[in-house]
């Protein structure tokens, strides 16, 4: 189940659709809205671009959908790797910096478990990758 769902949680009223043509119409177009709001907190939430659906609902499967969910490669350990090399830690200080400002919406565990997601950082743990964060503002 994701956590940190924000506005999201709270669901949609459903009204009962009122007598008469045009009441009917701006009830159904306050339905729409209230729809289209939703939807773009989903595109927020994912970090996805408007309209690009498809993206969307792959980031919604692999939160949901055992089949989606990302399993572990042959032969490929989880966990720090065995030597980092500057170019690595710019890649990590840079995602981070890109994802900063919704460490105050989600926190900063999420934002490490998305950096986990990238192809870069798949095999290691958001743990770890908090861990040389820090070592890095360190120095």
């Amino acid at each position: 189940m994701v956590k940190n769902l924000g506005p999201l949680k709270n669901g949609i009223v459903r009204r009962p659709l009122p007598k008469g043509l045009i009441a009917r119409a701006h009830a159904v177009e306050a339905a729409s809205r209230a729809f289209d709001e939703k939807l773009q907190l989903l595109f927020e939430k994912y970090d996805v671009k408007e309209d690009d659906f498809k993206h969307l609902a792959i980031c919604l499967a692999m939160d949901f959908i055992p089949g989606f969910k990302p399993t572990k490669v042959a032969g490929q350990k989880k966990g720090k790797p065995r030597k980092w090399t500057p170019e690595l830690e710019q890649l990590l200080i840079a995602e981070f910096e890109k994802r900063k400002d919704k460490c105050a919406v989600n926190g900063q565990s999420w934002v490490f478990d998305q950096i986990c997601k990238l192809s870069a950082f798949k095999i290691m743990t958001a743990h770890g990758l908090r861990a040389r964060m820090h070592i890095l503002k360190k120095s």
